[in-house]
């Protein structure tokens, strides 16, 4: 089973990723995780904000790499391409060219497929600044709603994770369950 979790900046998702995973190692089950490529390369010096055609590459690169080497009966994805197209569909930058556009368009729709279900964080508290990620709520709100357009347009499987920790673990069970 391949999950990826999404959501925008700031919602909980590696949080939430963190317990989900905790729980499954208590039951004895092996989990691997791919994880959050955006905080990898801001350690590395990258800028995220403002997104650039060179950082595009390099986060699809790594998203790419990490996603083709994991292995095992269960994968969580911290984010997919589904995130990053979502970002840059609502950066609109004149600096991004529309081929930049089209082409992680075109690599998340054969990405799509290798994933069995998703999970959607939606917003549910206030923004952590955390000096990397964009202090602007109407962003947030608007990276957050395109999430679930494209959930939508593209009529992915997907189940909303929201409420307190517990519950958001509890839900997410549910519904591997069924």
């Amino acid at each position: 089973m391949r999950i990826a979790v999404t959501g925008t900046h700031s919602v909980g998702k590696t949080t939430f990723i963190n317990d989900l995973i905790a729980h499954f190692q208590n039951e004895g089950k092996k989990v691997t995780l791919i994880n959050e490529v955006a905080r990898d390369l801001i350690k590395k010096g990258f800028k995220i904000t403002p997104l650039t055609e060179y950082g595009i590459v390099h986060y699809m690169k790594s998203y790419l790499e990490l996603e083709r080497n994991a292995k095992g009966k269960l994968i969580i994805s911290d984010r997919s391409l589904l995130d990053l197209l979502s970002y840059i569909t609502v950066d609109q930058s004149p600096s991004i060219r529309s081929a930049y556009l089209d082409l992680i368009h075109e690599v998340w729709l054969m990405e799509k497929s290798r994933f069995d279900m998703y999970f959607y964080i939606p917003v549910e508290f206030g923004l952590t600044q955390d000096g990397s990620r964009s202090s602007d709520e109407k962003y947030r709100l608007a990276v957050d709603k395109q999430i679930v357009d494209f959930l939508q347009q593209f009529d992915l499987k997907y189940v909303t994770i929201k409420g307190n920790r517990k519950k958001r673990v509890k839900t997410s069970l549910k519904s591997l369950y069924l």
